[in-house]
């Protein structure tokens, strides 16, 4: 008995041996199995992130009220790793408890430790250069090698000659344009004349 069948994942019509039958080939069989598994494996995933994110979030508002830790809520807690926290252990940097063979921390412990970081504050003038620093003032050093068809040693001697300091930013550093200008000329003139 032949069926005219539509294939499940390319959906061409085919004339199937068995009422069973769902793909016009094992090829169409075996795409869609995997498409289907790639789906599932997404969904289960998907759901254990939202489930651990609550239950995390829930775990960590409960550890916060605690008077006594354990290491692992320790190192929940405060963010940090389990060895991080056994070498704040070992230098004493943190007291711990012991209840038979668990070792326990009081909340109030770790509170003197987190005291004990004072937050660095940042000057002013670091605070002003930042929200004065405009990037189209300033060259990228490749561009002034570039511009000025100079080498890097070069430029650096020149730099440091005329007391000219580097802005670094990241792993890139940039100089003021019109100081560069007032060294090697306008590089639109060095292109007019060459």
């Amino acid at each position: 008995m032949k069926i005219l069948k539509k294939c499940e994942y390319c959906e061409n019509e085919f004339t199937a041996q068995r009422v069973s039958t769902r793909y016009c080939s094992p090829d169409c069989n075996k795409t869609h199995y995997k498409l289907l598994s790639r789906i599932r494996v997404i969904k289960n995933t998907k759901k254990r992130a939202e489930k651990s994110k609550n239950n995390s979030n829930s775990y960590t508002i409960g550890i916060s009220n605690k008077e006594f830790l354990s290491i692992n809520e320790a190192c929940e807690l405060l963010g940090i790793s389990r060895s991080t926290i056994n070498r704040y252990i070992k230098t004493k940097k943190i007291e711990i408890n012991k209840l038979n063979k668990k070792v326990i921390i009081k909340r109030k412990h770790i509170d003197i430790f987190l005291e004990q970081f004072q937050i660095v504050s940042i000057p002013d003038e670091v605070i002003n250069f930042k929200n004065s620093f405009n990037i189209n003032d300033y060259y990228f050093i490749g561009e002034v090698l570039n511009m000025y068809n100079t080498t890097g040693h070069s430029l650096n001697t020149i730099l440091k000659k005329n007391n000219i300091s580097k802005i670094k930013l990241g792993s890139h550093s940039y100089i003021l344009k019109k100081d560069i200008i007032k060294i090697f000329g306008n590089p639109k003139n060095l292109q007019n004349n060459g």
